[in-house]
């Protein structure tokens, strides 16, 4: 079938805002009584096992869209997010969880060394930190 291309009155920007939000909830309204909100969730569905997605995103302009699915490993988060740009929320927001988890970790490790008796073992401590540092970050650099 051939598509159509039409276009809808509340996307232009003279569009009064209140015509806007009454048409949407006609819309929700008509939604719900007429009951299509499993016809629709099995069209849905139905569209995402064929296409091998497994989720559909909302854009701004109220379309959807198939999106894969990536799973990240700590490490790429956290240099996805200290490269980012910190006026968004959600990037402030995972800077300030990141910064606060490496502040735990160096309290945890500080408290470890602080307990060790002599300087051997200081010395050793601080050697296999460093060699468990330089494996990660090998391991990494070959991904």
């Amino acid at each position: 079938m051939k598509r159509i291309q039409l276009f809808e009155f509340e996307d232009f920007a003279w569009f009064p805002d209140f015509m806007r939000a009454s048409m949407t909830r006609l819309i929700v309204l008509l939604h719900k009584l007429l009951g299509l909100g499993g016809v629709l969730a099995h069209l849905i569905q139905d569209a995402l096992e064929k296409s091998g997605q497994k989720s559909v995103v909302d854009l701004g302009s109220g379309a959807k869209r198939k999106i894969d699915d990536f799973i990240l490993s700590r490490y790429a988060c956290y240099l996805i997010v200290q490269n980012a740009d910190p006026s968004k929320e959600i990037v402030a927001l995972g800077q300030t969880y990141f910064a606060l988890q490496t502040r735990k970790q160096e309290i945890i490790e500080t408290k470890k060394y602080q307990e060790l008796k002599t300087e051997e073992e200081k010395r050793l401590f601080l050697r296999k930190e460093m060699k468990e540092h330089n494996k990660l970050l090998s391991f990494t650099a070959k991904e």
